[in-house]
């Protein structure tokens, strides 16, 4: 029997629509849609997602679809980033701003709900450590602002993409029904709102920010949202790193390292409240134990700095020019807060640089190798931490964007001593197995594909 699923995948710079077929046993995978994306500064300063250009994006995936199938795909699915949300009224429409996790809004929040509840008990509620990036301290700002939320909900942009699917005009779709809100349990749990056992709520800091009225149901994942015809609308994750960890043939103790816009090391393991690690849900209900860390992001910011200054910035030239490039013979934290905000990020960093008591750099080449040994040297210290946290001993998984790096996988196995580079896209993979087993496709049957695919291939380092 031929099932066909699409994983739509939101990235914070792209979103991408992504078609499984599954017949005979076997898995053939196909890029349907890609569109870029950015956060928006505003005048005054406020980062932004334009929300409705994922709407939109993502019902441009759909009909891609059923222009490759020729009808609608048996189910779909939404994954993305966590964290950021927006709020919606009683149908389901955005009402005002969404703001994303870089906003300052996050950080002033912080401040205020931090003299509430104390941040080592936010921590031991929740399993989540606390960041400025974190939905509370949004939501504990807006707490202040207004005496009441400007709309009905708080909803995660993952879930109110889902749920505009089940209503929007799509062509070759039979009509849907809005099924209101929700929360999918995946994407939820990096909130700092839910209980660290993922179970539900935790009331004492949803008071604390005024959203306790304004919290939609738990769903768990793995279960069917809705219908369009014969098209189930599918929670299939929520979360991409969650996805992506779902797509691994991980044994026990191995550690997963997910590197694209963030850099995330961790292990399935029991929640773990050490000032070093946060804790978020597997897809399918367990926990993992992780390092949050800043990727290749800032790789993607000064790529836009240097293409607003008139340069080539196609990745194939940027590749070769970091390759090509000396060691500054020195790393810095590519988590320091003052790298976390958008805009010129080459100054940002040579400013960095030169507090550091380090030379500025001009040359692309070697920022771009100054940026991929920096991530790595994280990378690889966040490992030995979950490895001491977590007695997680294994192999080491790597997946995400960063896979398409050639020079940063070669460093991280430098790094590590070996890493095994799972499926390119592992977030959508992830996405696309998890609606099959919610269709009924049985898991010994896809692990025995992914056996048989042969993806994922061990690294060794290079002589380099």
């Amino acid at each position: 029997m031929m099932r066909s699923v699409l994983a739509i995948d939101m990235g914070s710079s792209s979103i991408r629509g992504y078609l499984g077929i599954r017949q005979n046993g076997q898995m053939r995978l196909t890029e349907v849609h890609r569109a870029s994306h950015q956060a928006h500064v505003t005048s005054d300063g406020s980062v932004t997602w334009d929300l409705n250009h994922l709407i939109a994006e993502a019902v441009r995936a759909c009909e891609a679809t059923t222009r490759h199938l020729g009808k609608a795909p048996d189910s779909v699915a939404i994954d993305g980033w966590g964290v950021d949300y927006a709020y919606v009224d009683a149908g389901g429409a955005v009402v005002g701003p969404v703001y994303a996790y870089r906003d300052r809004r996050g950080t002033l929040g912080r401040q205020i709900l931090r003299q509430t509840i104390e941040e080592n008990t936010q921590f031991s509620l929740t399993g989540v450590a606390p960041q400025d990036i974190n939905t509370c301290y949004r939501l504990a700002h807006m707490s202040t602002q207004a005496n009441e939320l400007p709309g009905d909900t708080v909803m995660f942009l993952q879930d109110i993409v889902a749920r505009a699917i089940l209503t929007a005009d799509i062509t070759g779709w039979e009509r849907g029904d809005d099924p209101g809100p929700w929360a999918s349990r995946g994407v939820a749990s990096t909130s700092s709102l839910v209980g660290i056992d993922h179970g539900g709520w935790v009331t004492e800091i949803a008071d604390a920010v005024k959203a306790t009225n304004h919290l939609p149901a738990l769903a768990d994942e793995l279960t069917v949202i809705g219908h369009r015809g014969h098209t189930a609308v599918v929670r299939a994750g929520s979360h991409d790193t969650a996805c992506a960890v779902y797509s691994l043939d991980m044994q026990p103790q191995d550690v997963f390292v997910s590197c694209g816009s963030w850099a995330i090391v961790g292990a399935v393991a029991p929640p773990v409240i050490d000032p070093a690690v946060t804790n978020e849900a597997t897809t399918d209900g367990a926990n993992r134990v992780q390092v949050n860390l800043t990727g290749m992001w800032l790789a993607q910011e000064c790529r836009r700095a240097w293409e607003a200054e008139g340069h080539d910035v196609s990745f194939s030239r940027l590749d070769a020019l970091a390759r090509q490039a000396a060691s500054p013979g020195f790393t810095f934290d590519p988590s320091h807060p003052s790298l976390s905000q958008p805009g010129d990020m080459p100054r940002r960093i040579n400013d960095l640089l030169e507090a550091n008591g380090e030379d500025r750099i001009e040359d692309i080449g070697q920022i771009l190798r100054l940026i991929n040994e920096s991530v790595a040297r994280s990378i690889g210290q966040a490992v030995a931490t979950i490895r001491r946290l977590t007695g997680a001993d294994g192999e080491v998984h790597l997946m995400g964007g960063g896979t398409q790096d050639p020079l940063l996988v070669d460093l991280l196995a430098q790094e590590l001593g070996k890493v095994r580079v799972a499926a390119n896209e592992a977030s959508a993979l992830g996405n696309l197995l998890a609606q099959l087993h919610v269709l009924g496709v049985q898991k010994d049957e896809t692990d025995a594909w992914l056996c048989s695919a042969g993806i994922g291939k061990t690294i060794t380092p290079t002589s380099e």
